[in-house]
Formats: structure tokens, C-alpha cells, sequence
């Protein structure tokens, strides 16, 4: 049993949404740094002394470079199409 059910108070809607975002980005983050840490541990643990290349890049910095701007775009979306302004007003009087 929660405090809010044990005092009958109602949650403030903007407070589940605050949560909400916060768990959207903080999987994002975890999800972008795996995947980083994922593919250089990749291209360090393959080096046999040559690197394959991909437009210039060796291959796994090719692939570090796409997931960069790949989160990059995503980010974005979250930031500006996900996340949403909360009014500063007493929620309820």
C-alpha cells in the first residue's frame, strides 16, 4: 500500500508523465551506450592487425558512426514529439 492510497490522495497526472519520459529516456541511454560499448568492444576484439574499411572508415567505426547518427535523429523525435511541456499551475485548487 502506497502513502497516496493510505491518505486517499490523488496523483498528480503530471508527476506519472514526468516518470513516464524519465523511463523513456533512460532506456534510450542505456540502449545507446550498450550498443556503443557493444560495437567498439567488437572492432577492438577483432583487430588481427588490418582493419577492413568501409568508406574510409574501418568497420566498426563505420557502424559507430551510423549508430551516432541514428540515435542522434531518434533523440530528436523523443525530444520534440514525446515530450511534453507541463503547466506550472496547481493541479488542482
Amino acid at each position: 500500500m502506497s502513502l497516496l492510497d493510505e491518505y486517499n490522495i490523488e496523483p498528480d497526472p503530471r508527476l506519472e508523465r514526468a516518470q513516464h519520459e524519465a523511463k523513456v529516456i533512460f532506456a534510450y541511454m542505456i540502449t545507446m551506450g550498450l550498443l556503443f560499448f557493444a560495437t567498439a568492444a567488437w572492432g577492438a576484439l577483432s583487430y588481427d592487425g588490418q582493419f577492413e574499411y568501409i568508406l574510409g572508415f574501418p568497420t566498426y567505426m563505420f557502424f559507430i558512426t551510423v549508430e551516432l547518427i541514428l540515435f542522434a535523429i531518434v533523440g530528436f523525435l523523443i525530444a520534440f514529439y514525446y515530450i511534453e511541456d507541463a503547466s506550472l499551475e496547481a493541479w488542482r485548487s
